[in-house]
Parts: C-alpha cells; sequence; structure tokens
C-alpha cells in the first residue's frame, strides 16, 4: 500500500510538473515572438515623431522663456528710459519667438507630421508649377492628337480606333496619378502653410481693389470698360482688364451671355 501510495503521489507530481512547464511555455510565448511583418506600425510611427517633436519645441520654449525671465530687470531704477523701452522691446521680441515655436507645433500637426519651413525659393515655386502645367498641357497635347486619329481610324480601321480608345483611356489614369503625386509634392514640402497664407493675403488683395474700383465716389466720373460677355472666358477678362487699368467693369449681356449663366450676377451687381 504505501508503494502504491508512493507511486501515485509521483504521478501527481510529474503532472503538477507539466501543467507548470505548459503554462511557464504559454506565459513565455509572446518574449519570443517573431513579428509576422518587419515593417513598424505607421501610426505608432507617426505618435514617436509627434512625441520627440513636442519634446523639442518644449525644450526650446523653455530655454527662450528661462533667458527672458533672466533678462527682466525693467524696475532697475539706474536704467534710462531708453534702456527700458529698448528692453521691454527686446522682451517682446522674444515672446513672439516663443509663440512662433508653439505656432510651428501646431501647423507640424495640422499638416500630417511635415515640419512647416518658413518660404520656398522662387526658382523652386517657379520650377514646381512649370512642371505642374507642363504635366496638364502635355496631356492636352497627346489626348487631342490621339483623338485626331481616333476620328480618322473610325473608317479606315475599326481594330486600330479600338486601341487609340484603350490608350487613351490607360493614359488619363496614369495623368491622374502623376497629377496627384505632384499635389502631394506641395503638400510634403514643408510649405504648405506658406502657400495657405500667400492665397489668402492675394485674395484679400484682390477683393480690396475691385471693391475700390467698382464702388467710386462719383460714378459719372469715373472711367468705365463695357465688357460684353458672349463667351466663357469674357467673364475673366472682364476682371483682369478693369483690375489694371483702372477702369469701372459694366457688364453688357447678350442673349447668348444670358444662357451662358450670368444673369446670376445681376444678383450682386447694380445696373446703371
Amino acid at each position: 500500500m504505501k508503494l502504491v501510495r508512493q507511486v501515485g503521489w509521483v504521478r501527481a507530481l510529474v503532472v503538477l510538473l507539466i501543467i507548470w512547464l505548459l503554462v511557464l511555455v504559454l506565459f513565455a510565448s509572446p518574449m519570443f515572438r517573431i513579428p509576422s511583418s518587419p515593417e513598424p506600425d505607421v501610426h505608432t510611427t507617426k505618435r514617436l515623431a509627434r512625441a520627440f517633436h513636442d519634446l523639442e519645441i518644449l525644450k526650446r520654449q523653455n530655454a527662450e522663456l528661462r533667458s527672458l525671465f533672466t533678462d527682466i530687470n525693467i524696475g532697475d531704477p539706474s536704467l534710462k528710459q531708453e534702456q527700458k523701452e529698448a528692453l521691454f522691446q527686446n522682451l517682446q521680441d522674444r515672446l513672439k519667438k516663443a509663440e512662433k515655436f508653439l505656432d510651428n507645433s501646431h501647423d507640424f500637426e495640422r499638416y500630417g507630421g511635415i515640419e512647416p519651413r518658413e518660404e520656398p525659393s522662387i526658382q523652386y515655386e517657379k520650377l514646381r508649377r512649370k512642371i505642374e502645367n507642363g504635366v496638364q498641357e502635355l496631356w492636352y497635347f497627346v489626348s487631342g492628337e490621339l483623338k485626331k486619329m481616333q476620328k480618322q481610324a473610325v473608317s479606315l480601321s475599326p481594330h486600330l480606333a479600338t486601341k487609340l480608345t484603350r490608350i487613351l483611356e490607360e493614359g488619363v489614369v496614369h495623368k491622374r496619378f502623376l497629377t496627384d503625386d505632384i499635389s502631394t509634392l506641395s503638400e510634403v514640402d514643408g510649405y504648405a502653410a506658406w502657400r495657405e497664407k500667400e492665397a489668402s493675403e492675394l485674395s484679400d488683395l484682390v477683393q480690396r481693389r475691385l471693391d475700390y474700383l467698382q464702388n467710386p465716389e462719383d460714378c459719372s466720373l469715373a472711367r468705365k470698360l463695357v465688357c460684353n460677355l458672349n463667351k466663357h472666358c469674357n467673364h475673366l477678362f472682364a476682371f483682369k482688364l478693369p483690375f489694371g487699368t483702372p477702369h469701372v467693369r459694366v457688364l453688357s449681356y447678350s442673349r447668348l451671355g444670358l444662357q451662358l449663366g450670368y444673369n446670376g450676377l445681376q444678383t450682386i451687381l447694380h445696373h446703371l
């Protein structure tokens, strides 16, 4: 009986040991598990980049504020008025610099983790716009010539016309991808905030200029330019010419102009 009891305890200990080993393996397996994908998590990478950027901004702000508070001695009676004003101006400049660090941090988050830059060079911006316009003009030329060939090939070679149709369909897809890449370039180069600011300032300038020209003090004495709206593009020229001459813009509607939808302007423009 004693032998049987000893064998039973041994079996129980063996079973418990096996269970303990299984539990240990299950808990330890995640530590030695090889990730299924070698690529890091994109979301985690962005969060880390954002955290490091915020840390750098805080360091800059901390250093600037430490220097600012160290130099605050406007109440020193030995300072002259000119020295106090110069010191006060210096403090204001440093506060603006610290606020600029904070604004850059907000722009960093707004534009998807792209470090904002001050202003691009004229050569860079001209070249970027030239490439964008060149791609569009190239597609206009190529698609126009292919459509001409397609019309001629319909009666002569239907098989060739079908191939040209397929080339046009595939070409427009490639053109769309290319224009999207160019558009993405303008978002990731760090100058998106600058472009928005420039566009807003230009829009405000044009609107104030047109408002000044279209509202003279004495309309009877102001020089006027009559614009006949009989084509789609004429409306654009009606804005450009008075802007540069300067003249008061007077719109002349024809029946065709009304059909083109220009009658909606009557709700915002006064009749003479």
